[in-house]
């Protein structure tokens, strides 16, 4: 969240599941600037499905807070890893509905799908509704972690919605049109497609993590997995002139070819039966987008 003038806006935490990223922009002349961008790597990467109890992210928020040297006023939002939530498409989910086997409470959001713009809502009990959910506990975890580091977390995003107004600052000339996002991470891949700034369509990315990578370019030059994320971050800077990128590509290869089957899946469904979320423009963003693996 931005101010405008030359104040700074809220502190922005992605709890991601191999990195800790937290920025702080401000708009200055109707221009977006990152202030301060530091990254932390977790001090144990999260499987598909977990969540940050008994984790947490204390330690890695500080890590980064000290990186940056600081970070202006108290208020943060924060967005929780994929990997941390469930996502579910159809009807609209009833108020206080009943968490899954062994988790205590969750906390959820819902959202109306691919409503053309102007028109009004759909019955609440009809189809075409998306619920992003994940365990109270995660939450509660996030926000005290948050609050031990000096901040206080003022919202808790769903990472569709986070990156909808990505894609709309991104491309602020074409807010009308239909335009995709792939999230290319850690422990999997999600595509979407922005209209109006919302959310209009989003699905998971099969078997399109990065842990998969990693896990193979470890094994193939008998790395840990530190050493193997600043290769990929080195990479990813030195651009594919790289010493280490041609490696990448070619470890990456099955991988890219997954996602990109995955990918080429969802978009011909889109073509077939909603050809009004078909769209003109994808944007990479992720581990996948900086790591060396798409150089």
């Amino acid at each position: 969240m931005l101010r405008f003038g030359n104040k700074s806006g809220w502190i922005g935490i992605d709890a991601g599941a191999s990195t800790l990223k937290v920025v702080q922009a401000s708009s200055r002349h109707g221009a977006v600037r990152l202030d301060r961008v530091a990254v932390a790597p977790r001090s144990a990467a999260l499987e598909a499905g977990a969540s940050l109890t008994g984790g947490g992210v204390s330690h890695e928020l500080a890590t980064a807070v000290a990186i940056a040297g600081g970070f202006d006023g108290r208020s943060a939002a924060a967005v929780l890893s994929m990997s941390a939530c469930d996502l579910s498409a159809g009807r609209r989910q009833p108020v206080g509905a009943a968490a899954p086997a062994g988790v205590a409470a969750i906390c959820s959001d819902d959202w109306l799908a691919d409503r053309p713009s102007g028109q009004a809502d759909r019955p609440s009990s009809g189809d075409g509704w998306y619920t992003l959910s994940t365990a109270e506990d995660t939450a509660d975890e996030l926000c005290r972690d948050i609050l031990t580091c000096g901040f206080s977390c003022r919202a808790i995003d769903g990472m569709p919605q986070a990156l909808a107004r990505a894609v709309t600052m991104s491309e602020p000339a074409a807010s009308c049109a239909p335009i995709g996002f792939v999230d290319w991470g850690h422990t999997g891949a999600l595509y979407g497609t922005v209209v109006d700034g919302a959310p209009a369509y989003v699905r998971r990315l099969r078997d399109c993590g990065l842990a998969r990578l990693e896990q193979e370019l470890a094994d193939e030059l008998s790395l840990d997995r530190a050493k193997v994320e600043e290769m990929m971050a080195a990479a990813a800077s030195c651009g594919p002139d790289a010493p280490s990128a041609s490696l990448i590509r070619e470890v990456a290869g099955p991988l890219i070819e997954r996602l990109g089957a995955e990918l080429e899946k969802t978009l011909a469904h889109l073509r077939m039966h909603r050809k009004g979320l078909a769209p003109k423009k994808i944007l990479l963003f992720g581990g996948g987008a900086w790591g060396g693996a798409a150089a």
